[in-house]
């Protein structure tokens, strides 16, 4: 490739530098072009004779070249990436929003988010995050159960990283809006060919409800089982809460409760074709608003006073209190006296006074009374009760077989007896002298080595006091091997043999 003149001297030679990759004046040195990457692909022949081109390969995603070892985050980018596309895949998400989960991606391993949390709680959350830009159907619990995560472990890593990548602002993230769950719960529920109303009515109620307050600080989905519950009793199809529940994911609780609020506004006085025809322009309270004042009232209602100005106690007027103590009161007086008769039947006498085991006959005036009627069972649902019983507890009921059989096997085989040997009492014992107390350990003990002439060492330790003082002042000691317990008669006094012990006190005894 040529290149004009040099900008320095006006040189027309030009040289390619090929560690560097640069181009130089061959005049005055001057760099023409720094980094030249060329296009063209040259190919070796390897020890093997395969072609194999030269270079390296630069991905977009990384910052060197393929056959060079990058560091931990690329890994962890790279890891993430593949993570992100094999969960978009799963929930039928398009390309383009994968790419910019893999973007909050990158934002969430630069602050350092990803430590500590699982790739998968990271992934959820960026890819919610998309969901939420782009207003796609998605909620955080079907992260959750496609990840098979708790879903209030996706939430709180979702909440912390919009807090660290700083989009807490409604603008920033939009809220959730209910109708866009609406078609998606609907088809679920096949209404057939009235699928499109009952949409419609839904979208029209999630809008009312948005009206009155009812929405704020609601999840999505209650208010789009509520919605549809209505609009499908409008138009004829009797879906049951349990249906509407198992579609939505909520409780049934939060379902009556939706449905309870609601009933409190003035829409939910109008009749079907009045309500997809006519808007109410009024907006109620919110609901919290409104039960706030309620309590408010109840309140001042409880706390009247009487004409003398006394005042009267709270949840009771005109004695009202009173008469319900009173009613009470007989109520337990009642039952005593009917508890008192009872027992001063003869019969139940009887038995509580006698020890003795009494036969069945006398407790057959028992089976008159009513409450134990209703006690007893019949021998159909003993039978239902017992095969109830043993199908929920069959895990159990097999393991105990288990283990009965186990027992069984392990009896048939003769057991192998423990003998345990009892170690005999220490009996300390006082010895005259050393000699004594290392003849008696010889003959207790049983051979501490087979090497070792203990006649010959017996005798050899029965010398008297003189001897005994001669070898001392000689400054010969008697070593003892391996500790206390003995050693070897012969040993050797000067390196150059071996000499026993009885030798070497004849030898002193006949010098003197």
């Amino acid at each position: 490739m040529g290149f004009g003149a040099c900008l320095n001297c006006g040189g027309t030679g030009s040289e390619f530098d090929d560690q560097l990759g640069h181009t130089l004046c061959t005049n005055c040195g001057n760099v023409l072009e720094e980094n030249r990457i060329v296009s063209e692909v040259g190919f070796s022949e390897s020890a093997t004779g395969a072609a194999v081109a030269n270079g390296f390969m630069v991905s977009k995603d990384s910052a060197n070249a393929r056959g060079v070892r990058s560091d931990s985050r690329e890994q962890t980018i790279a890891n993430g990436h593949r993570r992100i596309a094999q969960v978009a895949s799963q929930m039928n998400l398009k390309m383009k929003y994968i790419e910019e989960a893999q973007r909050y991606y990158n934002l969430a391993v630069a602050n350092n988010f990803n430590k500590g949390r699982r790739i998968v709680c990271v992934v959820a959350a960026c890819l919610y995050i998309v969901c939420r830009m782009n207003s796609i159907p998605y909620m955080l619990i079907d992260f959750s159960e496609a990840l098979r995560v708790n879903v209030f472990v996706l939430g709180a890593t979702f909440l912390r990283l919009v807090q660290t990548l700083n989009m807490v602002d409604p603008v920033k993230l939009p809220l959730v809006d209910p109708i866009l769950y609406i078609t998606r719960y609907a088809s679920k529920l096949e209404f057939e060919d009235k699928t499109p109303d009952v949409i419609r009515d839904a979208n029209r109620l999630v809008k009312r409800f948005s009206r009155d307050w009812l929405h704020v600080g609601r999840r999505p989905n209650g208010i789009c089982a509520a919605c549809l519950f209505i609009a499908a009793r409008m138009h004829g199809f009797n879906r049951t809460k349990r249906e509407i529940v198992r579609v939505v994911k909520i409780c049934e609780a939060t379902l009556q409760k939706r449905l309870d609020e609601f009933q409190e506004t003035p829409s939910s006085k109008l009749t079907v074709s009045d309500f997809q025809t006519i808007w109410l322009e009024e907006q109620m309270d919110p609901p919290a608003f409104l039960k706030h004042k309620k309590r408010a009232a109840a309140a001042e209602e409880g706390e009247g006073e009487d004409e003398d100005g006394a005042e009267t106690p709270r949840g009771s007027q005109d004695g009202e209190g009173e008469n319900e103590g009173d009613a009470d009161g007989e109520d337990e007086e009642s039952l005593e006296t009917e508890m008192d008769a009872l027992m001063a039947d003869e019969k139940i006498q009887r038995l509580l006074n006698t020890d003795e085991d009494l036969p069945e006959e006398a407790y057959i005036f028992l089976d008159d009374d009513a409450d134990i009627r209703n006690v007893l069972l019949e021998e159909h649902e003993i039978q239902n009760k017992t095969e109830f019983w043993m199908e929920e507890n069959k895990d159990w009921l097999e393991k105990q077989e288990q283990k009965r059989k186990r027992q069984e096997m392990e009896g048939d085989r003769p057991k192998r007896a423990n003998i345990k040997r009892k170690k005999g009492p220490y009996l300390a014992q006082n010895h005259a002298s050393a000699a004594e107390a290392a003849t008696n350990m010889l003959t207790t003990k049983k051979t501490l080595s087979k090497k070792i002439n203990y006649n010959v060492l017996t005798s050899a330790l029965d010398f008297d006091e003189d001897s005994k003082s001669a070898i001392i002042g000689m400054g010969v000691a008697f070593s003892k091997g391996k500790g206390m317990s003995g050693s070897p008669a012969p040993f050797s006094v000067t390196g150059f043999g071996t000499v026993s012990v009885d030798d070497m006190v004849k030898e002193m005894v006949e010098t003197g």
